[in-house]
């Protein structure tokens, strides 16, 4: 047979492929390529095809032992390693809520090969060296806090090769918001050429969409509307909500924008979020905890659930979370994250580790707290070990609901 023939039979087989991924086979697709699988280390295009059908395994095992394969063959080839770094950073979104970087990660490797190809074998196009650096960003940015000032340098280097480089100044925008610098998130959104966007978007020359940039501009101007600098007038921010399919805003006592009706949502609080000064901390030990908020916007609300762990925010606090729902501990359903807390509700708490009280034994300890008003006690009636929360008034201080808790357990 001539190579003619083996390249027209090899081109019939990557057809065939395709129509099965177009159909959500990939079972199929692998059995199509599975007699010159042996050469996706020669053959570019029946290795972007396997890439294809890796993009559908949720190993990281596996990932990893291809991707080191890959990187013994294709370590110089900037289409593939985009496509192995795009491939890693959906599995990463899927998979986990926080993705450390240390020698084990992943997406530590692949941004590891992401470097010895800029390195090693940056291409001559500045727009290529451009949109390595963007995903190395990318890689990064899913790490920990020191994976995001690693990130912060990458885009500057990115944004001197191409200054209208979208999916930088979006991706600056993200890392801003996640750190609560909400000014300098909407800055970066204004920095993105909008007419050459809607070419980009028209031609599928970008992943971003005029509803992403929307959502993010919303998020970051309410949670401005908590602070003097709001740099967006309420009308305006009225209107990208409305733009996004949200309407019947009101404005509350403080001139703030609420939506009425909205249903409690579940929301994880965790160890990194941002205080009130914008301020974090790197916590060795991270956490995180589901509690109950009710929604007073598609992205921001009020906690109706103490927590039992101790984070930035817990009951009654004003909290905002991500537009985009996460995975964490693995679980399949998404949900939100919280950013930071917002704002200081009129109660407060304080962890107090009682044995698992029955259901009686909480209504009946709940009804003598009711003597103080806005004084009562949480568990978490899925929890079996000694905890709970004490809520109370803040200006009051804890002393007389500790007294009145300490009294009513001893009777």
């Amino acid at each position: 047979m001539s190579q003619q023939e083996n390249t027209n039979d090899l081109d019939a087989l990557l057809q065939k492929a395709y129509q099965a991924l177009a159909q959500k086979q990939p079972q199929v697709a692998t059995q199509i390529l599975a007699s010159v699988a042996h050469q996706t280390s020669e053959n570019e295009p029946l290795a972007m095809c396997w890439l294809e059908i890796l993009s559908y395994v949720e190993d990281q095992k596996t990932l990893e032992k291809e991707w080191r394969r890959y990187f013994q063959h294709w370590i110089s080839n900037f289409k593939i390693m985009m496509k192995i770094a795009q491939i890693t950073i959906l599995l990463a979104k899927k998979a986990d809520f926080r993705t450390k970087h240390d020698e084990n990660s992943l997406v530590f490797l692949v941004a590891q090969a992401i470097g010895f190809h800029l390195y090693e074998h940056p291409p001559s196009n500045k727009d290529q060296r451009s949109q390595l650096y963007i995903i190395h960003a990318q890689l990064c940015a899913l790490g920990d806090i020191q994976g995001e000032e690693q990130a912060l340098s990458d885009l500057e280097i990115a944004l001197s090769l191409n200054e209208k480089e979208e999916n930088a100044w979006f991706l600056l925008s993200r890392i801003h918001s996640n750190r609560g610098r909400w000014e300098k998130a909407l800055q970066s959104l204004d920095q993105i050429d909008i007419e050459d966007l809607r070419i980009k978007i028209e031609q599928k020359q970008t992943a971003l969409s005029f509803e992403m940039i929307q959502w993010q501009r919303a998020m970051c101007a309410l949670a401005l509307c908590f602070k003097s600098q709001n740099q967006m007038p309420i009308e305006d921010l009225l209107f990208v909500w409305e733009d996004l399919g949200h309407t019947d805003f009101k404005l509350d006592q403080k001139g703030r924008p609420i939506k009425p009706n909205l249903k409690p949502v579940e929301i994880y609080l965790h160890s990194e979020m941002n205080n009130l000064a914008g301020q974090y901390e790197i916590a060795d030990d991270f956490k995180a905890e589901k509690v109950l908020v009710q929604a007073l916007s598609p992205c921001h609300g009020r906690i109706i659930q103490p927590s039992i762990l101790n984070f930035e925010a817990d009951f009654d606090d004003m909290i905002i979370w991500d537009i985009h729902p996460v995975s964490i501990d693995h679980l399949q359903n998404p949900m939100f994250k919280a950013i930071a807390c917002l704002e200081k509700g009129n109660a407060s708490t304080k962890e107090v580790k009682v044995r698992v009280l029955s259901e009686d034994e909480l209504k009946q300890l709940n009804d003598g707290l009711a003597e103080l008003p806005g004084v009562f006690f949480y568990q978490d009636p899925q929890l079996d070990m000694p905890h709970g929360k004490l809520v109370y008034p803040r200006q009051k201080g804890a002393f007389e609901a500790l007294k009145l808790f300490e009294k009513l357990l001893k009777i």
